[in-house]
């Protein structure tokens, strides 16, 4: 081919790319998580396709198995967080003092303003009523109807994008390696960092993390906390945070028993918090050996709290995964860099009789 047309053709090629990335981009990480999921179950997929002497017919049933594990924990997370997330919000906020924030924390929930939502009892003040929460109605509605339909793309994107994936997986990524512009070996290096981070954060610091939140959970339960199971949620996020980590939520609830007249609960409370704290330390090179994520821990603070200021909920996977792949590709160019000066460096030191 000419090489003019060539040129130009490279440069369609490259804009079409680009187009398609910027339309797919919106969508992109329910995909990421389906590729994740399928690395992550591939083993179980070739022992289940074996027994059942077909990948279609085992991949179907591992999807189907995991959408009733998903809509089973979800409905039940989204209950207790959608009923105890706001007043918990609104009671630490609301309180005069620290003291009586942690008192608010661990006692039963109550409309801090004391006036609650007041419905119309009558005909007469429905319209009155109407005209005063019609825009907070019709926003509220919007929002949450925005959310459903972003939820039900995103999760049929999810589990479609698993079952192809595990189907179709390896076909996918002969093509990958045979149509895209990078080298074989530099196209491996960055398919094995892009499963490093999705093994490392689902199973590294996601088990790690979902332990942390379980044991959380059960413990104010069993101490009667209220709003066991948001606390317990936001337990297991504090792990991820340096130093302090889940000592960030259990010490205030052990400081709320304390100051509510609950010393026994309180010192309870420490003991199974410096528990939670101490799983990190035992659970997390268990799970590492299953999936480890190789960033330094101050460096996956950063860039899943940077992805989350970046990209919103969904830059706590980005954040890390963008970085990751900064990382190996920035290794690949240094160590290509190095190759090339070697070989120069050899090729300058050929004695003339071998040159000639």
């Amino acid at each position: 081919m000419n090489p003019s047309r060539l040129g130009a053709l490279a440069w369609v090629a490259l804009a079409l790319s680009v187009t398609a990335l910027y339309t797919l981009a919106p969508l992109l990480v329910p995909v990421i998580f389906a590729a994740w999921t399928a690395i992550i179950a591939r083993p179980l997929l070739e022992r289940l396709a074996r027994a059942m002497k077909g990948r279609q017919s085992a991949a179907a049933v591992l999807v189907t198995t995991l959408i009733l594990v998903v809509v089973a924990i979800s409905s039940l997370l989204v209950a207790a967080v959608v009923s105890g997330s706001g007043e918990l919000w609104s009671v630490v906020v609301q309180s005069p003092s620290a003291q009586a924030a942690l008192e608010a924390i661990v006692s039963p929930g109550s409309d801090p303003s004391g006036e609650g939502l007041r419905l119309p009892k009558s005909l007469a003040e429905l319209l009155p009523w109407l005209e005063g929460h019609s825009t907070d109605a019709f926003r509220l509605i919007g929002g949450v109807a925005g959310a459903a339909v972003k939820s039900i793309i995103g999760s049929v994107l999810f589990f479609f994008g698993t079952w192809s994936f595990l189907v179709e997986g390896p076909r996918t990524w002969a093509w990958a390696l045979a149509h895209l512009p990078l080298a074989p070996n530099h196209l491996r290096r960055l398919g094995a960092a892009f499963s490093e981070t999705g093994r490392g954060l689902l199973i590294g610091v996601g088990l790690t993390n979902a332990s942390q939140a379980l044991t959380a959970i059960i413990v104010y339960l069993a101490l009667g906390v209220p709003r066991a199971v948001v606390l317990g949620l936001l337990t297991g996020i504090a792990g991820f945070v340096p130093i302090t980590g889940t000592a960030l939520i259990w010490a205030p609830v052990a400081a709320g028993l304390y100051f509510t007249g609950h010393p026994v609960k309180a010192l309870v409370m420490v003991a199974f918090g410096l528990l939670i704290s101490l799983m990190d330390n035992v659970l997390r090179p268990i799970f590492a050996r299953y999936g480890k994520l190789d960033l330094p821990v101050f460096l996956l603070f950063v860039s899943v709290f940077g992805g989350l200021a970046a990209w919103g909920v969904f830059g706590a996977i980005l954040g890390p995964l963008v970085v990751r792949m900064a990382i190996e590709a920035l290794s690949l160019v240094r160590e290509e860099r190095e190759a090339e000066a070697g070989a120069k460096l050899a090729a300058n030191d050929v004695p003339p009789s071998h040159a000639a």
